[in-house]
């Protein structure tokens, strides 16, 4: 199964080290377009949030590869809505709320 990672230098060579076989380094949406566009054949895609955020609408729409595993870069995760209360809310129109401490 052939993996691959886009994202930005420290990332990517990070992965590359760790023996993950091809890498893309991008700067921006155009570039993370252009990468995946050369994942498509590929099994597994590491990407940073920061870039699939920027291209979430490609990577939305149906597709049965390759499978996206979106990673935080070095700044951290992304402070971001989940992804599975938004499905809910436009699935069922409730908003689903974790209580504090729960």
């Amino acid at each position: 199964m052939d993996i691959r990672v886009i994202g930005d230098k420290n990332t990517v060579v990070g992965f590359r080290l760790a023996g993950v076989g091809k890498g893309y380094i991008v700067k921006d949406k155009a570039g993370a377009e252009e990468a995946f566009g050369k994942c498509a054949e590929s099994g597994i895609v590491i990407m940073t949030e920061k870039f699939a955020e920027l291209i979430r609408e490609t990577l939305n729409e149906e597709r049965t590869f390759p499978l996206v595993m979106e990673v935080p870069d070095r700044n951290g995760p992304m402070d971001r809505e989940d992804r599975i209360r938004i499905l809910m809310r436009q699935a069922i129109g409730i908003d689903i709320k974790k209580e504090e401490g729960k």
